[in-house]
């Protein structure tokens, strides 16, 4: 299904599909985001969203946290629209998030004063697995989140 115009966040085109893997639905969303200061805070609430319509509530905090700091590093770094691709085949939620910049992205150690360069640290931190992948004038970033290792309650 597609939704054109703003979108439920008024922020572009938002689109809803299901996946068939091996015979099984699997769920499955995308979302663009247009540059700008709002992005993060449109990324959290979309991929909560998707956690509880795919009854994966535990997933959620970790999942917003980590988006968050994808889209906050294509709001700073990147400075392009992006797209978040969200998939859930169980256990694993995957999620990625893609913008239009081909410069390398590091994993730095800020210094204790630092006010920023954590977000790679924190989805190290969060995630399974995760990792970034060049291609076609774009960068994508993603990750790996599963629910056994957070079980819904």
């Amino acid at each position: 299904m597609w939704r054109e115009g703003d979108g439920p966040l008024g922020t572009g085109l938002t689109v809803v599909a299901t996946l068939v893997v091996c015979g099984r639905v699997t769920p499955a969303d995308t979302l663009r985001l247009e540059h700008g200061i709002r992005a993060p805070r449109h990324a959290r609430q979309w991929i909560t969203q998707r956690c509880h319509e795919w009854h994966r509530d535990t997933l959620a905090d970790s999942a917003a946290l980590m988006i968050s700091e994808l889209v906050t590093n294509v709001f700073l770094h990147a400075r392009t629209d992006c797209v978040i691709h969200a998939a859930f085949d169980p256990p694993i939620l995957t999620v990625t998030v893609t913008d239009e910049d081909t410069h390398e992205v590091s994993l730095r150690a800020p210094s204790t004063t630092a006010e920023d360069g954590r977000g790679l640290s924190i989805v190290t931190a969060l995630a399974d697995t995760w990792g970034i992948q060049h291609g076609d004038g774009a960068k994508t970033v993603w990750f790996h989140l599963s629910s056994t290792s957070q079980p819904d309650p």
